[in-house]
């Protein structure tokens, strides 16, 4: 059996050369075998993901901590019991997102987020200066603790055979805890598979050994190592839309961001400044930066507190605004385009990439987003996150889409190809969204899996 080294130097051993390096300098394996044989794991059995492991944990707690959170993020935390997690969403004096992520409560007082930070501590940092906050205490734990993913269909039954013990009793959005390898690892019941999926955390120092534990178990249920190229796949198949391949978050007019990012951060720096976006689009990186309603996440804003931008989500939510949908691709269009690569003329921009994601070999993730237009050819929508679905043999893409087309069954034409080449029209039509037929992580009914063990969380 083959093992996994998280941060090691070089690319380990059965994977691909290329790799994805964080900004700790960690490699993290593009693929293992192949993308088609990884992306099955999470219909047909489940993989093993570490291609988030460092998921920018970061720890905040005191006594003002749910009132700081209210401040900064869409969500309300007063009934929230121990155990449950949150999707927490922060934004901008504009109402557009600038974070988004996982707030978890570990206990009375505490909460671990993942992907809020830098922004959460740059809010708390501002905070303290002014006097404000001061029973709150923030802590970035990156090199402390790791996490992995197992998602897919036979994933409870892998992490119970894993730590020997009953998981049925997890819930959504909840989590608990079990042994693994002899470590004590925190179980949560989330995921990016788009169905049953779960989050194991553990402390760095002895996550290799839990990661290769989880292998090990997991071979008789045909798990699968997950790569970074398959990860980036499933947020279009499961409708989950991530930033810098669907949308990004947005920086701008946060006074002194920039500055505290480049003393805190740097690596981190090009993803502060409008990136380059590639595709038939305008160059206009101001066309993604969304509000939760563009994109499908509406509902999770509450509006019985005050928090930063809630005057302007309220104003979005109550006017006509975007919609996300999937879009299914025309398959002989897709076809004009790689034969233009073979007729002699000038070609079609190339669909070499199964993916439009390149934040391979660096933390500079280009935007690919391409004009969706109207039967009249009116702009009405912007496609990105196009991928090559290998389940269902269709080219997908989410797309932010005016709501008068946002019905399934509708067709529209996307426009594929940056302006220094032919561009070309693709027929397109509005999809099931999500695409993926499987049922989803809280509709999955986990009574249907048999128990083998007795349950000690």
């Amino acid at each position: 059996m083959s093992t996994f080294n998280l941060g090691s130097p070089i690319p380990v051993e059965g994977t691909s050369f290329m790799g994805c390096i964080d900004g700790e300098g960690t490699i993290i394996p593009y693929e293992f075998t192949n993308w088609r044989d990884e992306v099955s794991s999470w219909v047909e059995s489940a993989y093993l993901g570490a291609a988030v492991a460092d998921i920018l944990p970061y720890s905040i707690k005191g006594p003002g901590v749910i009132d700081f959170l209210k401040k900064y993020t869409v969500n309300n935390y007063d009934k929230a019991p121990i155990g449950k997690s949150k999707h927490a969403i922060m934004l901008t004096e504009l109402g557009t997102i600038c974070a988004d992520g996982i707030a978890l409560r570990l206990s009375e007082d505490e909460w671990l987020t993942s992907c809020l930070y830098p922004m959460i501590d740059f809010w708390l940092q501002k905070e303290h200066e002014q006097g404000n906050f001061l029973d709150v205490e923030g802590e970035l734990l990156s090199g402390k603790q790791v996490m992995y993913q197992v998602g897919g269909p036979k994933s409870l039954e892998i992490l119970e055979a894993a730590s020997q013990q009953d998981l049925h009793d997890i819930e959504f959005l909840r989590c608990g805890y079990a042994t693994i390898a002899g470590q004590r690892v925190m179980i949560l019941r989330l995921g990016m598979a788009g169905t049953l999926s779960y989050e194991v955390h553990c402390p760095a120092e002895h996550c290799n050994d839990v990661y290769n534990a989880i292998l090990e178990a997991g071979n008789e249920f045909g798990i699968k190592r997950l790569g970074f190229h398959a990860y980036m796949m499933n947020h279009t198949e499961d409708g989950f839309p991530q930033c810098g391949l669907h949308f990004y978050w947005d920086y701008r007019g946060l006074p002194g961001f920039h500055e505290w990012m480049m003393a805190n951060i740097p690596w981190f720096e090009p993803i502060t400044i409008c990136p380059e976006n590639l595709g038939s689009y305008p160059d206009n990186v101001e066309a993604f930066y969304v509000s939760p309603y563009d994109i499908g996440w509406g509902n999770v804003v509450n509006y019985g507190h005050d928090f930063v931008g809630k005057e302007a989500a309220l104003a979005k939510k109550n006017s006509v605004h975007r919609e996300m949908v999937t879009l299914e691709w025309n398959a002989d269009d897709i076809a004009d385009v790689f034969r233009s690569q073979f007729a002699g003329g000038t070609p079609y921009m190339p669909m070499d990439e199964v993916n439009d994601y390149f934040a391979f070999l660096t933390v500079y993730a280009p935007q690919v987003a391409d004009k969706v237009l109207d039967a009249n050819g009116n702009l009405i929508g912007i496609s990105s996150g196009r991928v090559q679905n290998a389940h269902y043999n269709v080219m997908l893409s989410l797309c932010m889409i005016d709501p008068a087309f946002a019905q399934e069954g509708t067709e529209v034409t996307v426009v594929w190809g940056n302006e220094n080449y032919p561009q070309k029209e693709i027929r397109a039509r509005v999809a099931k969204f999500p695409y993926l037929r499987m049922p989803s992580n809280g509709e999955f009914d986990v009574n249907s899996i048999p128990r083998r063990f007795d349950a000690k969380n």
